[in-house]
């Protein structure tokens, strides 16, 4: 189906506020990534709570993009005749022209660039955390040797540890 330019001006414009919308979320998380080192480098009574409050609004911000994105795709595949699974940025950019090809090309680049630094960042994160439970526990090590349980507090209250044990529980 050709789309009429009135209907492709609008699913267009529709497409490139979402990935906008996205831009900005990915900028926010940059900004939050930095604020979560800074928090654990130089630590604040709730400074890490609120960071970790805002990065889960960011979260359900992140959901509320994504459907917007999900939705924009689905009606331009719907409107081109297309499965919407086929319809990504850079083959959509080869079926347009003009001035709408540079802006979705442009904002491609600019979500590809962005996806790249706040992954490099996250993983300066997590070895900065990493590191900080590792440092903690040889701190730990050294002050009660001999898998001695020691008493640390956390904001649920006091547990035992045991220096053969890790400091943080995961669970899956």
């Amino acid at each position: 189906m050709i789309l009429v330019d009135a209907q492709r001006e609008r699913l267009a414009a529709e497409l490139l506020a979402a990935l906008e919308a996205e831009a900005g979320l990915l900028q926010h998380r940059l900004a939050q990534i930095a604020r979560l080192s800074q928090a654990i480098l130089h630590p604040a009574p709730s400074r890490l709570e609120e960071v970790l409050a805002e990065m889960e609004q960011t979260h359900r911000d992140q959901q509320k993009v994504d459907e917007r994105l999900e939705s924009a795709r689905s009606a331009l595949a719907a409107a081109m005749g297309r499965p919407a699974r086929e319809l990504t940025l850079s083959k959509l950019a080869q079926r347009w022209e003009g001035p709408q090809r540079r802006a979705l090309e442009e904002r491609r680049r600019q979500l590809l660039h962005l996806t790249r630094i706040v992954r490099h960042e996250n993983y300066k994160a997590s070895v900065l955390l990493s590191e900080s439970a590792r440092i903690n526990r040889l701190i730990l090590e050294r002050l009660w040797p001999g898998g001695q349980s020691v008493t640390t507090y956390n904001a649920g209250g006091a547990e035992a540890w045991r220096s053969e044990s890790g400091l943080f529980e995961a669970q899956l």
